[in-house]
């Protein structure tokens, strides 16, 4: 009985199907169960997949040999193919353009910190990893054109950020990229933001853990004022 179960994270639900990782492998299942189609078949452990928008590329960072770097699969199965030689030690996707030809990442490839998190795009198809030089980030995420980025949004359940009470907790900001403006709707909050992502009609989706846990939330967010109000 034990060996039926697994241990899995980072879910993620496209369509009819989820994709997730377990024991260091992306699968993908359908919402309505079965046995999962494996999709990665790498030497080091994959982690945090995203889904393009229509469904057809998964990607994911992988660790191996010290170094974190990011690939892309098929969402049907197939050969991995690596898109960044950065030689970080800390790399996290973060979405697909809206047309799914470019990756949006994290990554501490040219940073003095082993763990920075400044934010990059590189192209599916052919060239380097480009700054998006707006500053670091840890979410990241783009929607008709409007960025959302959240910084010291590390998820809450990690322990060092659990209860957290300082001067140091997420913060949204929106905007396009030249004109980004921190949300001030979420100062009166207690407990540390995660996980920050656009659903649709100027939405967003997060996480936060309160004295009740860690619970899910939807915003409306003003795209002129920045002001958000919980739903």
């Amino acid at each position: 009985e034990t060996a039926k179960k697994g241990y899995y994270r980072w879910p993620v639900v496209r369509g009819k199907e989820v994709f997730f990782v377990s024991e260091d492998v992306v699968y993908a299942v359908s919402v309505e169960g079965g046995i999962p189609r494996r999709l990665t078949q790498a030497p080091g452990a994959c982690q945090r997949p995203v889904v393009s928008h229509d469904g057809s590329l998964v990607a994911f960072s992988c660790a191996e040999d010290g170094y974190v770097e990011v690939y892309v699969v098929d969402a049907r199965g197939g050969a991995m193919k690596q898109l960044t030689h950065m030689g970080a030690t800390y790399a996290r996707v973060c979405c697909f353009s809206e047309d799914g030809s470019k990756v949006f990442f994290a990554s501490s490839g040219a940073t003095a910190e082993p763990n920075g998190d400044e934010l990059w795009m590189v192209d599916i198809n052919a060239g380097a990893p480009v700054r998006l030089g707006i500053g670091p980030g840890y979410d990241f995420d783009v929607r008709n054109g409007i960025y959302l980025l959240g910084r010291n949004t590390e998820d809450p359940a990690v322990t060092h950020w659990r209860n957290y009470g300082g001067g140091a907790g997420g913060e949204v900001w929106v905007g396009q990229k030249n004109n980004l403006t921190r949300v001030s709707g979420f100062d009166s909050l207690t407990g540390n933001l995660g996980n920050v992502q656009w659903l649709e009609d100027s939405k967003l989706a997060f996480t936060m853990e309160t004295h009740d846990g860690i619970s899910a939330y939807t915003c409306k967010i003003d795209i002129n004022t920045t002001s958000g109000q919980l739903t």
